[in-house]
């Protein structure tokens, strides 16, 4: 009903419903209508899936008019695993001057690197629990950096010392030293799961190893381009970024790579 003002609520609900049969529906109202209905079909569609949806987000993420609307098509193609949404995310992330729009760029960053819907717990709640989430975002890292580099004990230990030094300089909020020691930290790591030598190329590597882990690596060398100027509550947010991947990833098995190419 194009006259009634409950079609947003209308729309969320049969996102929340989940039922494939609302998609139709939600792709035509998406087209022309106002924009707080648009971003109410956008988030309903990332939450429902399927190809429709996919491309229906896709569309709306390229030709997105304003700020709002990229940061929700921006976070539903995230969650629906559009990688290739990765290319325009993180740059506007970078750039931005906006703490939303940041913030629900970094959300969409972490839908397409780690698990979609976990990261924003680290932005979210108060100074304790966000404190609790990056405790056992450490905790998980060591798990991870164990798993994937016990072939070398050096390595290991390197790493395990660097991340001591980047946890107190978080502690302190010094956050560009933090950057610049989870940036060696992310190189140590790099190098060893991909088995690199002087000659390699660790972006293209990363990308031949995992999609993941090349948007992860690409990630980092554009935040160290800005890292200088960067606010330090947005700094922070680009070192957490880097941190919850190391948290959260596992090597893909054979068949998910190959899938991914």
């Amino acid at each position: 009903d194009p006259t009634s003002s409950v079609r947003p609520d209308a729309a969320r609900a049969l996102g929340r419903i989940r039922d494939p049969q609302a998609v139709p529906a939600l792709v035509e109202t998406l087209q022309s209508a106002p924009e707080d209905l648009q971003d109410a079909c956008i988030q309903a569609l990332g939450a429902i899936g399927g190809n429709v949806s996919e491309d229906a987000v896709a569309h709306i993420f390229r030709v997105s008019p304003s700020e709002r609307i990229f940061a929700s098509s921006a976070e539903a193609a995230s969650r629906l695993g559009i990688v290739e949404a990765a290319w325009e995310i993180v740059p506007r992330l970078l750039k931005t001057e906006n703490p939303v729009l940041r913030r629900q760029l970094a959300i969409a960053t972490g839908n397409l690197i780690g698990r979609p819907g976990e990261f924003y717990r680290y932005l979210i709640g108060s100074s304790a629990q966000r404190q609790a989430e990056i405790d056992r975002c450490f905790q998980q890292i060591l798990r991870t950096v164990r798993e994937s580099v016990s072939g070398k004990p050096g390595t290991l230990e390197r790493i395990r010392r660097q991340l001591r030094s980047l946890r107190g300089m978080i502690a302190h909020e010094q956050y560009e030293l933090a950057f610049a020691i989870l940036f060696k930290v992310a190189e140590l790591f790099l190098v060893s799961v991909i088995g690199a030598d002087d000659d390699t190329d660790l972006l293209d590597a990363a990308f031949q190893r995992d999609q993941k882990l090349g948007i992860w690596w690409w990630f980092l060398q554009r935040a160290a381009d800005y890292a200088q100027d960067t606010e330090p509550e947005y700094l922070a947010i680009d070192i957490l970024l880097g941190l919850y991947f190391l948290a959260v990833w596992r090597p893909p098995t054979p068949g998910e790579r190959k899938t991914r190419r």
